[in-house]
């Protein structure tokens, strides 16, 4: 497998970027598989007979191809579409990749899908190319043929061939990974232009629906003000002993202020 480790220190070098990312992907020999192909638990499977056949170059675009189909988030993102038609949405999943990483003039193994094939133009997504492939079993150009191998990394179900491999990083972890890669695509004057894309759609802080925020925070108030009376002796209780003077209760309602920051950090269009 030292081919595949020199593949692996090529892409490296020249995308140093991707570090978090391929150094948590360990290689698992699968004699056989007759290609390469990663799972969802973030493993590598390769036939160690494809090792030899390709070249360190193609075994380099293969690794960047695998790779990419995690940090892209196929496996949640083409989940449901493979249920519908396997072979599309691996097709579909492919081509969302293949055509950047052409672009960069990686070398790729002979039989790589590309968007010209299907008469689509580059630049799509995964879901855009499904939509726009004709359905498996149809005739006419641009139907995606013989079905190929591709690991849950790919589409999200699993396959025979990575049992006994399940154990991998959690969704906080994949998502640390994911992140770490953007600031250093962000950081790396090299980084191709779609990974900056990528990394931005990726860093970009949640949105949180403030009014939702604000509903919920005065009901939480509303409730808990209405649960803590206080006892007060301005109000004494109904309930009457003999000599004693028992409290009564006082409703606290919640005050609720709303503040105007009209600082010089604020824009006059964000009041």
């Amino acid at each position: 497998m030292l081919k595949l480790r020199a593949a692996r220190l090529r892409l490296l070098r020249d995308r140093p970027f991707l570090a978090a990312a391929v150094w948590r992907m360990p290689v698992v020999e699968r004699p056989g598989l007759g290609t390469m192909g990663v799972s969802q638990a973030w493993h590598l499977y390769v036939d160690p007979a494809v090792v030899e056949a390709w070249s360190v170059e193609e075994l380099e675009g293969a690794l960047y191809h695998e790779v990419c189909h995690l940090l892209r988030d196929h496996p949640r993102r083409m989940r449901a579409l493979f249920e519908k038609d396997q072979e599309r949405t691996n097709a579909a999943a492919d081509l969302e990749i293949n055509d950047d990483l052409l672009r960069e003039g990686m070398k790729l193994p002979d039989g790589t899908l590309q968007p010209e094939q299907f008469g689509l133009q580059p630049g799509l997504l995964a879901e855009e190319y499904f939509e726009q492939l004709p359905q498996t079993g149809r005739q006419g150009r641009g139907s995606p043929k013989a079905p190929q191998k591709h690991g849950s990394g790919a589409h999200g179900h699993w396959q025979p061939w990575e049992d006994g491999c399940a154990d991998g990083p959690s969704v906080l972890e994949q998502e640390a990974i994911r992140r770490a890669v953007a600031e250093a695509a962000q950081r790396c004057g090299t980084a191709p232009g779609h990974w900056r894309e990528w990394a931005e759609v990726v860093l970009q802080p949640p949105k949180v629906p403030w009014e939702r925020e604000l509903r919920g925070a005065v009901r939480r108030l509303y409730g808990l003000g209405a649960d803590a009376d206080e006892a007060t002796y301005a109000r004494p209780a109904r309930r009457r002993l003999p000599n004693v003077v028992l409290p009564g209760k006082e409703h606290t309602a919640p005050h609720i202020a709303v503040v105007l920051d009209s600082s010089g950090s604020i824009r006059t269009a964000e009041w």
